[in-house]
């Protein structure tokens, strides 16, 4: 009987937009029991949506938290390719100034043999 008695309000329940006077009048056409039993599959309902928002946020947090990591050991790659870059290029720089040298070397042997 319950259950005949609250299928069309609980589709009506379902399809309100939950402004309070639309939940008065649905209080006022419920008896004791079945605004209890109403009451109560409402506040379930709610509770499940709250825990449900409650682990979504904190998924949210644990995504927030790699994403602040792995933004950092971006950070980090970065300023080590730099500081490899700047070793690179003064290695660059000493091997081309003793190929300088070298050559200027082997310019003045080759001078001096031909005198």
């Amino acid at each position: 009987y319950l259950e005949q008695e609250l299928g069309p309000l609980r589709a009506q329940a379902a399809a309100a937009d939950g402004t309070p006077a639309q939940v008065a009048v649905l209080g006022e056409r419920l008896a004791g029991v079945e605004a209890a039993t109403m009451f109560n599959a409402f506040a379930a309902q709610l509770m499940a949506i709250q825990s449900q928002e409650a682990a979504e946020q904190a998924r949210v947090c644990a995504l927030e938290d790699k994403l602040s990591a792995q933004v950092q050991a971006t950070e980090e790659l970065k300023g080590a390719l730099v500081q490899r870059e700047i070793e690179y290029d003064a290695k660059v720089t000493a091997l081309e100034r003793e190929h300088a040298r070298k050559v200027q070397l082997l310019l003045v042997q080759i001078s001096a043999s031909h005198q």
